[in-house]
């Protein structure tokens, strides 16, 4: 008998590895530059295909900063005027003054934070209002029958866009069946504002293989979106009473990452702490003790919504998780202990408690 022939298939290897959950960003900014192969065209097309919206490097930069620079200045016009003001009743002739005076008046009193660069700013938009007035060699004065400088009322805090930079690079080869493609490909996906690295992926072909660059990149976006990107859903009851104690219980199962249940319930608990006021699981374990000789049976959630009645919680929340195709699942529902009715539910995949919780609020709200 002649030696035995083990045939090995070889083919791509994609790997996509989440460092950390993450939500769908405001952007995604990439190096749009040309490369040999064309791939920043193909990654930022197959980004923009899953729902991301892909914006250049200099773009970002411009995303990430408030739209407007000129916050507070206003309100150093305002200062300035008045101080130039109370000048001119005590002394009518201190008027006309020379810019760099009033800056050394304006800087010793702390008006604009006592910068030059914040007094130069308010003395513009002064100017720019008509309540102040720059004059022949270099003085500043108050305009002719002008009022002080209105200052807008608080525009709402600007919050910077959830932003990540996508990078990539590439080891070219040439294939007979597609031509121009590459035998390996290494990507990140980073938070643009700290830094921190979300996801990285990696595809490597051996020569026999034909993976083509179209193909390869939608893998990895693919994979990307459907492993990393979190999703979550609320849905509030529009006749459901209003609860304020409940008693959180796990429901068993794990997630993908060996997370069981009894985690998740207790994270959960401690996120709806601002909503609710919480019972402590035990009371409801003990009361069922002293109907049952082991807590080791199957699942009844009509046995436990009776005994969180019976320990005073007028809400039941049960707590599911799961792995459903390499992502963290999580059911949340709560059920009324007095009518038996549904309050509310949650659905998340490759979220965290706070999200959840996050997200049910803003359901709550809109009811």
């Amino acid at each position: 008998m002649g030696p035995t022939l083990q045939a090995q298939v070889l083919v791509p290897t994609y790997d996509i590895e989440i460092k950390r959950p993450f939500v769908m960003p405001d952007f995604v900014a990439m190096d749009l530059g040309p490369d040999r192969l064309g791939m920043a065209q193909l990654f930022a097309g197959e980004l923009q295909r899953a729902g991301y919206n892909v914006t250049s490097l200099a773009q970002a930069q411009k995303l990430m900063s408030p739209a407007s620079q000129t916050t507070g200045h206003a309100d150093t016009a305002l200062e300035l005027y008045q101080m130039l003001d109370n000048i001119r009743q005590v002394d009518s002739d201190a008027l006309p003054m020379k810019v760099r005076q009033m800056k050394k008046l304006a800087r010793k009193s702390g008006v604009g934070k006592g910068f030059s660069f914040y007094i130069t700013a308010g003395m513009e938009e002064g100017i720019r209002q008509g309540a102040l007035m720059l004059l022949p060699g270099n003085r500043i004065a108050i305009a002719p029958d002008s009022g002080s400088p209105v200052v807008a009322e608080e525009a709402t805090e600007w919050v910077p866009p959830t932003a990540y930079r996508f990078t990539f690079n590439y080891v070219y080869r040439y294939s007979m069946s597609c031509g121009e493609t590459c035998s390996e490909v290494y990507a990140s996906l980073n938070d643009l504002s700290s830094g921190e690295l979300l996801a990285s992926l990696r595809f490597d072909q051996p020569r026999i293989s034909s993976a083509c660059k179209n193909e390869v990149v939608h893998k990895l976006i693919e994979d990307l979106t459907r492993k990393g990107t979190v999703r979550v859903t609320a849905e509030v009851e529009a006749n459901a009473r209003a609860i304020q104690t409940i008693a959180v219980i796990d429901e068993g199962g794990v997630d993908c990452h060996r997370k069981s249940s009894q985690t998740w319930a207790a994270e959960i608990a401690t996120a709806l702490l601002g909503q609710y006021s919480v019972v402590d699981r035990s009371n409801v374990d003990d009361l069922l003790e002293e109907q049952r000789t082991s807590m080791e049976v199957t699942f009844d959630a009509t046995e436990f919504v009776e005994a969180g009645r019976l320990v005073g919680a007028e809400g039941l929340v049960f707590v599911k998780a799961g792995c459903v195709s390499g992502r963290d699942v999580v059911d949340v529902k709560m059920t009324d202990t007095t009518l038996g009715t549904l309050c509310w539910s949650m659905h998340g995949e490759n979220g965290d408690a706070s999200i959840l919780v996050k997200r049910l609020e803003e359901a709550r709200k809109t009811e």
